[in-house]
């Protein structure tokens, strides 16, 4: 027993990246909080165990694709979305981030609103991300700048290629483990 859970029997379930809240997000086991959520739950088969892992459709900026059938984990442990280099710096060379030395890629905070969106497609929908979604704001002493939410790092068989959706894309998505029936769903976080 887990907590008074049968851990092989629970559901956990996280919410995360809200910064102005005081909780800031939370994690529950063997439930749904219908009200952290707007819409349906869309599910996707876990497709190798370990690290949730899960087949993602697309993701794709405008009619750009960069990832066709691919697998990804959801992972929140991880801050940002990560992908293969190669594929990481064409995505971010489209939104206009620049590569800082030995670091994140950097954007310019007055161009969000000419950004494009990034679509992720799973289970048959289209999870969207805004600019505000996918650029991270950072304050260094005195000031501050926008940073690429997408980094790249290269995973070799058998486990990679892969994807890594962490907080940018599980903050705005509420995110369910279902360990019952072996599968990840995604919904519409309420802010």
């Amino acid at each position: 027993m887990f907590g008074g859970v049968d851990k092989d029997k629970f559901v956990g379930h996280s919410h995360f990246r809200n910064a102005s809240d005081e909780n800031g997000g939370e994690i529950m086991f063997g439930g749904v909080d219908k009200d952290k959520f707007v819409g349906d739950i869309t599910y996707s088969p876990v497709s190798r165990k370990g690290y949730w892992q899960f087949g993602v459709e697309s993701i794709k900026i405008e009619k750009n694709v960069y990832c066709s059938n691919c697998q990804a984990i959801a992972d929140t442990g991880t801050s940002l979305i990560i992908g293969p280099s190669k594929v990481i710096a064409e995505l971010n060379k489209l939104i206009g981030a620049v590569p800082l030395a030995n670091g994140p890629a950097k954007v310019d905070c007055d161009n969000l609103d000419k950004m494009p969106n990034v679509d992720i497609i799973l289970g048959g929908k289209n999870f969207t991300l805004t600019p505000t979604d996918y650029v991270l704001k950072v304050s260094i002493a005195s000031s501050s700048m926008c940073l690429s939410g997408f980094a790249g790092m290269d995973i070799p068989p058998p486990a990679g290629p892969i994807w890594i959706l962490g907080d940018v894309f599980i903050g705005k998505f509420y995110t369910v483990f279902d360990m019952d029936n072996n599968q990840v769903g995604f919904a519409q976080a309420k802010k």
